[in-house]
């Protein structure tokens, strides 16, 4: 069987996102899209453009936006193998509307699409056994029970010497917060590498327990990277915390910017890059990013991110 050095289990999505800001779905508005996304797969899409291989564990449906997905992956050169079409349900969609605050909201199709019926018959044992790295993520194990299933599988069955990484990408409009934690604290204690945005890693604080503390706790037997936004971000290391500053850029589109980190991270850990500078490396690749109108299509190379490095802050 072929390696793999990185494989993720997806939500197969195409994404169509507000050309405005501040238009609530309540108002009629233009939307920019379809775009093949999901946030487990721009990530390990950005770490296939930064040289690695890859391969997609997900399903989609059998229609048109499922053959835009398929054409995304050609082109990026990720493996589907075992991307699965399902012709019972519909390719997963979500609507997104960005706000001037900061703030976003989603409209999503995914609990009732192609996506959600991943299950632990879609976990191959021995792909598992061939692949260095295995991307997870909190979104993904949320759209369905048989899906969070497919995802304790892979912890039971992946070598102890595979690495795996974690964004915990809590969304509140498919699952409770009760039902996320009971899915999602195996993945943070079997995880190398934990990768929460800001206000995520808040959901596995301990009484009385700020962010940062929870990063530095959990830094004593994991990378860390608590993801900042236009901030840049926080890098821990054995309780030791480095804050790495953002660039300033004129953002075009911030969507998919903390997976586009996730990636760089990962490509920078598996580079031999030590997490200071994984963490520095990842910043750049998010400052790139959002310059750009698009997801995994905009994925930065390392000439890109070598630009942004020369440029400075």
């Amino acid at each position: 069987m072929k390696h793999f050095d990185i494989m993720t289990l997806g939500v197969p999505i195409l994404e169509f996102t507000r050309m405005e800001l501040d238009k609530p779905f309540s108002q009629a508005g233009l939307f920019y899209g379809p775009v093949p996304a999901g946030d487990p797969g721009i990530a390990m899409n950005a770490c296939v453009r930064l040289g690695y291989t890859g391969t997609y564990v997900g399903a989609t449906g059998e229609d048109a936006f499922a053959d835009c997905f398929f054409a995304q992956m050609e082109a990026s050169g990720i493996d589907v193998a075992y991307l699965r079409r399902d012709s019972s349900h519909d390719t997963a969609l979500s609507m997104l509307t960005q706000f001037s605050d900061g703030s976003r909201d989603f409209v999503f199709t995914v609990p009732h699409s192609a996506a959600a019926t991943l299950c632990e018959d879609d976990v191959c044992e021995e792909l598992l056994k061939n692949v260095s790295w295995i991307h997870l993520s909190g979104f993904a194990l949320s759209i369905s029970e048989s899906s969070a299933r497919a995802h304790h599988k892979v912890l039971a069955l992946a070598p102890q010497e595979t690495r795996i990484s974690f964004d915990p990408n809590f969304r509140p409009q498919v699952i409770d917060r009760d039902t996320y934690l009971r899915r999602a604290m195996p993945l943070l204690e079997r995880c190398d590498c934990f990768l929460p945005s800001r206000g995520e890693a808040a959901l596995f604080a301990r009484p009385g327990e700020s962010e940062e503390a929870v990063c530095q706790r959990l830094s004593y037997n994991k990378a860390v990277a608590l993801k900042d936004g236009s901030n840049g971000s926080y890098v821990f290391h054995r309780g030791e915390q480095r804050h790495l500053s953002g660039y300033r850029v004129e953002e075009v589109d911030s969507t998919g910017a903390g997976d586009t980190y996730d990636g760089a991270f990962i490509a920078a850990l598996m580079d031999g890059k030590d997490l200071w500078s994984a963490g520095e490396y990842a910043t750049e690749a998010r400052a790139v990013a959002v310059t750009r109108r698009g997801l995994m299509d905009i994925a930065p190379t390392r000439e890109d991110i070598a630009a942004m490095m020369s440029r400075g802050r």
